[in-house]
């Protein structure tokens, strides 16, 4: 794998706090941080599934934005009844 060095800023909490798990976990700063990105990279796209998925089922369904809360609201409503 080819890589890059970039440089960033972290607050010291933070980098204290990740510098604690790579030492438990004995990796080092760039694995975590590397690591850490992957996670929200996959993560990124599962949500943009999820709307993708969304917005075709809503179009489907002729759902318009602003009958989302609605649709929200009473299906909580309905919840609560038979709970």
């Amino acid at each position: 794998m080819e890589t890059t060095i970039i440089n960033i800023s972290i607050g010291k909490k933070l980098l204290k706090e990740a510098d604690a798990i790579a030492k438990r976990e004995s990796r080092n700063r760039s694995e975590l941080f590397r690591e850490a990105l992957r996670g929200y990279l996959i993560r990124q796209n599962e949500l943009g599934v999820m709307f993708s998925y969304g917005k075709s089922q809503a179009k489907k369904l002729k759902i318009k934005q602003n009958d989302v809360n609605r649709l929200i609201k009473e299906t909580r409503d309905e919840n609560k009844g038979g709970a």
